[in-house]
């Protein structure tokens, strides 16, 4: 995406700010949000900005609707995102971006994940594709190895050529997406409406509760898709009962049906 970015920002200024990009912007959303994403990065300078646009799961002025406080924890968000940035010794863009991927996401967020469900199981996990010789030549090697003619990770695909079956290179990606949407609306909407009641939100003082009210009704009733704000609030006010107001006592054994049903005050 951020080295077609790179491509799209290498036309006439005029011509992209005039046409191209007015033109991408008031395509559909549903069918072309790719798009519409490379249309409102082409108007940002700011690199996290750019970072952001790409990653985040809900925009600006949704947290504004969102959040009592506004977004203004965005722009410490924005700071610490330009020192990382800034940290990668690279002009390119897309490089900058692939690292702060391998700091934030992949240390953070996959490796977390990874290392808690297979020590749940009493399973050892490893890594080898990042083995830290491994990475650092990733990282040092040009862009033009890794991506060619829109196609990703080519240098790592032509060096399994040998080992892996044609149709298993050439397949798109393909992530594991649960289906929670259909979730709010069914087995978990008890607890939806029981953890995020109006006055729970707004006790704990952090979401609007007639915002975090309307959208559940938006994506439960009208049938809306809302589950990422949603979820977030469902999340965070999940967080808060367990460890901030400890209303909520949970152990190992304790299933997605148990939580339904728990006892949260």
């Amino acid at each position: 995406m951020d080295r077609l970015l790179e491509r799209y920002q290498s036309i006439p200024r005029l011509l992209r700010a005039n046409i191209l990009t007015p033109l991408l912007e008031h395509l559909p959303s549903a069918r072309f949000e790719n798009v519409r994403k490379l249309a409102q990065k082409s108007r940002l300078t700011d690199p996290a900005d750019r970072y952001l646009t790409w990653r985040r799961i809900i925009d600006s002025e949704r947290l504004s609707e969102l959040l009592i406080g506004g977004n203004g924890e965005v722009e410490a968000v924005r700071a610490a995102l330009r020192l990382l940035l800034s940290s990668a010794e690279t002009r390119s863009f897309t490089q900058r971006a692939a690292y702060a991927e391998l700091r934030l996401p992949m240390a953070e967020n996959i490796n977390m994940r990874v290392d808690k469900m297979c020590m749940a199981m009493s399973v050892e996990a490893r890594s080898p594709l990042q083995d830290y010789r491994l990475v650092e030549l990733a990282l040092r090697l040009p862009l033009e190895y890794k991506l060619r003619r829109g196609e990703s990770k080519t240098i790592f695909r032509d060096a399994f050529t040998d080992w892996i079956p044609p149709e298993v290179l050439a397949r798109p990606k393909w992530g594991f997406t649960p289906p929670a949407s259909e979730w709010l609306r069914t087995g978990l909407r008890s607890l939806v409406e029981t953890v995020l009641a109006p006055e729970r939100v707004a006790a704990v003082g952090v979401f609007r509760p007639e915002t975090i009210a309307r959208l559940i009704h938006a994506h439960i009733v009208e049938r809306r898709y809302e589950l990422w704000s949603i979820w977030s609030a469902l999340i965070f006010h999940l967080w808060h009962a367990l460890y901030i107001e400890r209303s909520l006592t949970l152990d190992h054994t304790l299933s997605p049906d148990d939580l339904v049903g728990a006892d949260i005050r």
